[in-house]
């Protein structure tokens, strides 16, 4: 079976080598990239077409709403996982309407990274309102 590759995007440096070792800790995943802000995470997600992208809400040049919004156009068979710093419910309602297919609150990395990412590699790409 080919590995889950995954592509993170978060401009924070100690976020995403946090991220990496998290995700390279699950056998048969592994990170084919990293992005630095939203316009670097289209960019690399159209080069890489990673299975699974995890996207920071909060990133400079494009945010992770905008990007979303044009990563669904320029590749629709990634699965987006939206990374926040906000909260839990509100998160949940908002990320319904973005065309992503599941988010990780920052808080609970540790506890909620892996199932989401297992959540999202499962789904029809076509299909974002399973959260």
């Amino acid at each position: 079976m080919a590995p889950l590759r995954i592509l993170i995007a978060d401009d924070n440096a100690t976020i995403r080598e946090l991220l990496r070792d998290l995700l390279e800790s699950e056998p048969g995943w592994t990170v084919c990239g990293e992005a630095v802000n939203g316009e670097d995470a289209i960019e690399k997600a159209a080069e890489l077409q990673p299975d699974v992208l995890l996207l920071d809400m909060s990133m400079p040049r494009l945010d992770g709403w905008q990007a979303c919004r044009m990563l669904r156009a320029k590749v629709p068979a990634t699965k987006i996982v939206l990374v926040t710093e906000q909260d839990f419910d509100l998160m949940k309602r908002a990320t319904m309407g973005s065309g992503a297919h599941g988010f990780v609150v920052k808080s609970q990395l540790f506890s909620a990274l892996k199932p989401a990412v297992t959540m999202a590699s499962r789904q029809d790409p076509s299909r974002s309102d399973d959260l």
